[in-house]
């Protein structure tokens, strides 16, 4: 065998040497910590990268919907009373935040449009969702969808107007608040565009300064129609007496008299109805007021025919107008 080929496969037989081994483990020392800078950065950075999408999508969410919404409804609907079922067929989830309705006359016939961002748990926190809903003489079920990712819990619970979310109504203008997780605050400002809230009043027509008008006169009489004046409605109190009421011992869900809800009003009140939830399986109720003096609604008990499943506890019982407007409130206490 020629000498060269010796000397290449004891070469190989011995190995490598001292020199090559610290080389190759130098490069490997650098390689290995170079990966693991990169590894740290990746963990380090994708929850708060994961944050700030979901808080992109919150934000995308309540721009995408609430101006629409806010845009529809007459500024008279807004109602951000923590207690304001949705509305909806069915039992509310959590508490109101916005509340928003408006009608659409459509070939003759009128739908009331309900669209409600309610505060629901999720966890030890909250969510927000949009419920939304239509019918036209009664509100079917909501579709409900989430506008926000889980929101933080408060100690003590939510309370209104306050963090992790809050709505401010200043004239027309709606501002929407979200505090995430960690403490940013996101919000979303839209104004109302009904022309039954904003609608401005109609110019008065002038002759250009360029231009000049000979009129002739005739025997023609103008006649200026009356005006007329519309007295707001108002709805001063409303009591229900009994204001407490025991279920009956033969049917325990069915109330055991008679409830009389009273009304006293003033202005044009057109359509006045009683909407409350007697926590049972039905849902959301109405019943009309009475268009005669005295204005009432009767809750029926057992011995009168009563069907109404209602469930231990204080409900609260709104007066509302044909816009669906909490004019009033009382309370009914079930035992």
């Amino acid at each position: 065998m020629p000498d060269h080929r010796r000397s290449l496969v004891r070469r190989v037989r011995d190995g490598f040497t001292l020199v090559e081994l610290v080389v190759a483990m130098a490069v490997t020392g650098i390689i290995i910590t170079s990966l693991s800078s990169a590894v740290i950065v990746v963990l380090r950075t994708i929850e708060p990268t994961t944050r700030r999408l979901d808080e992109t999508k919150d934000a995308q969410n309540l721009v995408t919907w609430l101006p629409v919404d806010v845009a529809s409804a007459p500024a008279a609907t807004l109602q951000t009373d923590p207690a304001l079922p949705s509305g909806c067929a069915g039992a509310s989830a959590g508490v109101n935040i916005l509340w928003l309705s408006w009608t659409e006359a459509i070939n003759g016939t009128t739908t009331t449009y309900v669209a409600d961002y309610r505060a629901v748990p999720d966890g030890t926190g909250m969510r927000l969702q949009r419920f939304t809903c239509s019918g036209t003489s009664s509100l079917d079920a909501p579709s409900a969808r989430n506008v926000s990712n889980p929101l933080p819990a408060l100690p003590g619970g939510w309370v209104p107007g306050q963090a992790p979310v809050a709505v401010t109504v200043n004239g027309i203008i709606v501002t929407f608040t979200l505090t995430q997780v960690d403490g940013r605050i996101m919000s979303v400002d839209t104004s109302q565009k009904n022309p039954a809230a904003t609608l401005p009043a109609v110019p008065t027509t002038t002759t250009p300064a360029s231009t000049t008008t000979t009129s002739t006169p005739t025997s023609t009489t103008s006649t200026t129609p009356p005006t007329t004046t519309t007295i707001p409605c108002v709805v001063s109190s409303a009591t229900a007496s009994p204001s407490s009421a025991a279920t009956h011992s033969k049917a325990p869900n069915l109330l055991q008299q008679d409830v009389t809800v009273t009304i006293t009003k003033s202005g044009q009140c057109q359509s006045l109805q009683l909407q409350y939830d007697t926590g049972g399986s039905m849902g959301l109720l109405y019943q009309n007021f009475s268009t005669t003096a005295p204005y009432t609604v009767t809750l029926r008990g057992f011995t009168t025919g009563g069907t109404e499943i209602w469930t231990a506890g204080t409900h609260t019982l709104y007066v509302i107008d044909n816009n669906k407007t909490v004019l009033k409130t009382t309370t009914l206490t079930v035992s």
